[in-house]
């Protein structure tokens, strides 16, 4: 790898960054404050779930589907649903 891609690999890394950080925003002003606290949780404890989660809510209230704050039950409705996409197969050999 040379210097120029590993300078391009670091610029798009900062600007998805940025992205993140400024939908965060976005959901955050959102949220109750139990949410709040809910959501710091789940962003400490599962980085993946918390930037889904965060991609989700920004395009709803993108899109105004969203009104109001969100509630803490509501933001557990929504974790649930995302958790529940995950299904494990067992396989015996």
């Amino acid at each position: 790898m040379n210097y120029q891609n590993f300078n391009q690999d670091a610029e798009a890394e900062r600007k998805l960054q940025e992205e993140v950080a400024r939908l965060e925003g976005i959901v955050k002003s959102r949220l109750s404050r139990e949410a709040l606290i809910r959501y710091g949780n789940v962003k400490a404890a599962h980085k993946d779930l918390a930037l889904n989660l965060v991609l989700i809510l920004s395009n709803l209230i993108q899109q105004g589907k969203v009104q109001g704050q969100i509630s803490d039950a509501q933001l557990k409705d929504l974790l649930r649903q995302l958790s529940s996409k995950k299904s494990f197969k067992i396989k015996r050999v």
